[in-house]
């Protein structure tokens, strides 16, 4: 992620509680982001083996939840999950012509497995979240069909770290002007966007506009 946990609270003015990641895929996440005042962080991985990994590898399981779970806009939904290398697995077919402008090794075939899918909303009653809370969406692509399911999820949601790709690597990928007119829709405006120009992925910032509207109104009375 290209923003960084100072940026993150300068944004918010203080620490978020919990962090809720869509597409851990190690315990990076929480390496970066773990703060002093000790946030929550649910991890959210359709790869069983990287979620096996995080699992065995926790050391503070009171503050990290790892959940298994393949998020999607639908619930129960059959899927192909592409299993890449690299790490960068996900719901959407690869397009493996772009993905070798990262690495020779996409040109190797993904390994196809089926799974249901679940949406944040669905797990909605069985989180634990203390506000503020920052959510990160890393899914290769799918970012979008997160977003869709997580519409009850988002009104508690502060802060929104997302990737975003000017250029399909997968199909059926919704691109960063896109992106940014689903978080306009969604209630949330991006304040701050960063895009590698040699890979053509970066990530928003976006912030929930009744917490910029409270931010503003505390301004004025104080």
């Amino acid at each position: 992620m290209s923003f960084s946990k100072k940026q993150v609270q300068q944004m918010l003015g203080e620490y978020p509680k919990t962090f809720i990641v869509a597409g851990a895929h190690s315990l990076a996440d929480v390496f970066t982001f773990d703060d002093l005042t000790q946030p929550h962080f649910i991890l959210f991985e359709a790869d069983i083996r990287l979620v096996t990994e995080m699992q065995a590898n926790l050391n503070d399981m009171e503050r990290v939840k790892v959940i298994h779970a393949c998020l999607s806009d639908k619930e129960n939904e059959e899927i192909e999950f592409h299993n890449l290398p690299l790490g960068s697995s996900s719901i959407l077919a690869p397009i493996h012509e772009n993905l070798t402008h990262f690495s020779d090794k996409f040109v190797e075939a993904s390994k196809k497995i089926k799974m249901q899918t679940t949406t944040l909303d669905a797990w909605m009653l069985e989180l634990k979240i203390l506000r503020p809370v920052c959510l990160i969406v890393d899914v290769q692509g799918a970012e979008a069909k997160v977003l869709r399911g997580s519409v009850k999820i988002l009104k508690f949601v502060d802060l929104i770290l997302i990737e975003a790709s000017t250029r399909e690597y997968y199909k059926n990928q919704v691109l960063l002007p896109e992106l940014k007119k689903l978080l306009k829709q969604m209630n949330f405006r991006v304040l701050r966007k960063r895009v590698d120009p040699w890979n053509y992925q970066g990530d928003l910032l976006a912030m929930n506009e009744e917490v910029i509207s409270f931010k503003k109104l505390m301004q004025v009375i104080f």
